[in-house]
């Protein structure tokens, strides 16, 4: 068998264009030529994991490369059609929703939500905008007994929480927007509702409109977490109450690592999209986070509705990520032009580091594809060693010109890559 790092002959491991048990049906854009990528190291780490804990009955994995599945596996009981809660991948998706509207004007990032609410309409909590509501600096607190009510409207759950979720300083004074990162889901939750009343219409009615129906996505929604037969209600929990299927969920990752258009239907404008992976928390303190303590990566910081996670100090490249309390773990890698979700009903205290450690390894594979003489980078000396002696990079079985096509694309992926300046 001819082997080449990243990449290898198709029919030898049963892999396509598409990965092991992969589907055409998401959709996504399909640039003019093909590659395969080894993944097997991959398949065996999940296979091993679902052996080694009983508790964990199944799990999903789909990535794409430059908007193209070239992987889909589903393993134990999870099969396309499994849907699961979420929790704080519902967040990125979120995320998504807002850009919207800040795309057609109905809301601004630096708009205030007094403006909409007029509870929020006090002494230091007026200032609050929705990019620090959606960036979690806005001064509120993670707590929220409102959150998940299924009795209320989000409007009656928003005008709650301005006065029992906001942080308070030492003396007692509200904690001013804009001076600390606090996790949770309370600011997000007030701005769903100035939106509700920004574009009069539901929270529901605008995720349909904007998001689920034009990306033809029918399992996503926002519904009572844990019940699978609950429908979408008043007061859906913005920052953690959405359920989706592996599928549907990576079409959205899809259409940002696009620049927003998947399909000839543009979502969000590239300027929103590249807005939302920006930072936006500016250095403010850290008053809360579920990274705190975890020492794996260089730097952690927060966009719209989801982290940016920079992996180590030699390296450009950041990870943007919004993993759920049950262990959904969707990921865009812009410097790779890579995404990916790691879609699974289990603790995500348990399983981060294993994950971690399969997007590590799907980074390893994605970098070594194109390295024809296998020193460890795909660079210009793969070039020369293709021209010295062809192989088939792309698995089709055949040696010609494609094949060249295909690597000089990896290559100039990865000069873009590398000269690349770090996001802000």
């Amino acid at each position: 068998m001819k082997k080449h790092c990243g990449m290898v002959w198709a029919a030898s491991l049963g892999v396509g264009v598409l990965g092991a048990g992969a589907s055409e049906s998401l959709g996504a854009a399909k640039p003019d030529w093909a590659c395969v990528f080894d993944f097997s190291g991959v398949t065996q780490m999940i296979e091993a994991q679902v052996a080694a804990r009983p508790t964990l009955t199944g799990c999903s994995l789909i990535v794409s490369f430059e908007g193209q599945i070239v992987y889909e596996r589903h393993f134990g009981t999870f099969t396309p059609q499994t849907v699961a809660d979420l929790a704080s991948a519902t967040k990125l998706l979120s995320g998504v929703l807002i850009m919207s509207l800040v795309d057609d004007g109905t809301i601004s990032l630096d708009g205030r939500i007094s403006d909409f609410l007029p509870s929020y309409d006090q002494p230091v909590k007026r200032e609050m905008t929705f990019r620090q509501a959606f960036s979690l600096t806005g001064g509120m607190d993670g707590s929220g007994a409102c959150l998940g009510d299924t009795t209320i409207t989000l409007r009656q759950c928003a005008d709650t929480l301005v006065d029992t979720s906001w942080q308070t300083g030492p003396f007692g004074e509200p904690v001013a927007p804009g001076t600390n990162f606090f996790y949770g889901g309370s600011s997000m939750q007030a701005a769903g509702a100035a939106v509700e009343v920004a574009a009069g219409r539901s929270w529901n009615e605008l995720f349909e409109q904007r998001i689920t129906g034009p990306l033809g996505l029918d399992k996503t929604e926002f519904a009572v977490i844990g019940d699978p037969t609950s429908q979408p209600y008043d007061n859906p929990r913005i920052a953690g109450g959405a359920r989706s299927t592996a599928r549907e969920y990576m079409r959205v990752l899809n259409m940002l690592s696009l620049g927003g258009e998947i399909d000839g239907v543009r979502v969000l404008s590239e300027q929103s999209v590249r807005e939302m992976l920006a930072d936006q928390t500016f250095g403010v303190p850290v008053a809360s986070s579920p990274y705190t303590g975890w020492n794996r990566f260089d730097e952690v910081d927060y966009g719209i509705g989801l982290w940016r996670v920079k992996i180590s100090p030699d390296r450009p490249d950041i990870r943007l990520t919004s993993p759920g309390l049950f262990g959904a773990t969707p990921w865009v890698d812009t410097g790779r032009e890579v995404a990916g979700i790691f879609f699974v009903r289990h603790s995500n205290a348990v399983l981060r580091d294993f994950i971690a450690d399969v997007q590590d390894e799907i980074e390893r594979v994605i970098d070594r594809a194109g390295d024809i003489n296998a020193d460890g980078v795909a660079d210009i000396d793969d070039l020369y060693a293709w021209i010295a002696s062809p192989v088939d990079v792309n698995g089709d079985g055949v040696v010609n010109n494609e094949d060249l096509r295909c690597l000089e694309r990896f290559l100039r992926r990865n000069e873009r890559r590398d000269m690349a300046a770090p996001q802000r």
